[in-house]
């Protein structure tokens, strides 16, 4: 099993190899492109960006889960938003590691496996390691399906139907749901919230649209109780 992940891995490198080689010809040559302004110039294109999640990004970049595709930093301060302190993975050294972990003498292989081991990279060359026009620790860019839609709408969804369901609002809030008519950009759901199982990005992106109103509509004639518990959450689901 373990044999053949490595193979799969191996073969989805060489296919991005063949795809980008046009891009590794053109790193030290150039090629003359027109540009927004009309004028011909000698332009080296690079990647710059590369969206997808956070599996994905691990897995082209051959580097063990639950570990930082882009730095150093330990699964426990994941979100502390101080990455500037973590050193920056350098994969060019990987790749170097690498080959003297199969190639070098006995102790160069024993030295490079455990330094690759130590800072959690896997057993197969990463896709973009050896690609010369290409910095693999800064195209990575989150996707706003996984990290928008999945993520912080669904965090947030998660906060918003506990509320409710300690409100006694939550029947309430799922019929308006199902009620919402359709309209140009936005399809109309079929079933209440709740019942929903599985989200397609399409559906997030229409649940960004229209969660203040329906949150609004379920909130109204509160009882004297619940006037203060009502206004905080609006104001902090419209933030």
């Amino acid at each position: 099993m373990k044999e053949q992940q490595i193979h799969n891995r191996e073969v989805l490198r060489k296919i991005f190899e063949l795809i980008f080689c046009p891009l590794d010809a053109l790193f030290n040559t150039g090629k003359l492109m027109l540009c927004a302004d009309g004028r011909m110039r000698q332009c080296y294109p690079v990647i710059c960006a590369w969206t997808a999640d956070y599996f994905e990004n691990i897995h082209l970049h051959s580097i063990k889960q639950p570990r930082c595709p882009v730095c150093k930093a330990p699964k426990s301060l994941f979100g502390e938003g101080n990455s500037s302190s973590w050193q920056l993975r350098n994969y060019r050294l990987y790749f170097q590691k690498m080959i003297l972990a199969t190639q070098g003498d006995k102790t160069e292989r024993r030295e490079a496996r455990q330094y690759l081991e130590d800072r959690a990279v896997g057993t197969s060359e990463g896709v973009f390691w050896n690609m010369r026009w290409i910095s693999p620790t800064t195209i990575i860019i989150p996707d706003i399906l996984h990290t928008v839609y999945l993520g912080m709408l669904k965090h947030l969804m998660d906060w918003v139907t506990s509320f409710l369901k300690q409100h006694s609002r939550i029947d309430k809030f799922n019929q308006l749901w199902a009620m919402m008519p359709p309209y140009p950009g936005f399809a109309q759901f079929n079933k209440p919230y709740s019942q929903v199982t599985q989200w397609s990005g399409k559906e997030m992106k229409a649940l960004g649209h229209v969660i203040v109103p329906v949150f609004v509509a379920t909130l109204l004639n509160p009882l004297a109780s619940q006037t203060i518990p009502f206004t905080e959450p609006f104001w902090a689901l419209r933030t």
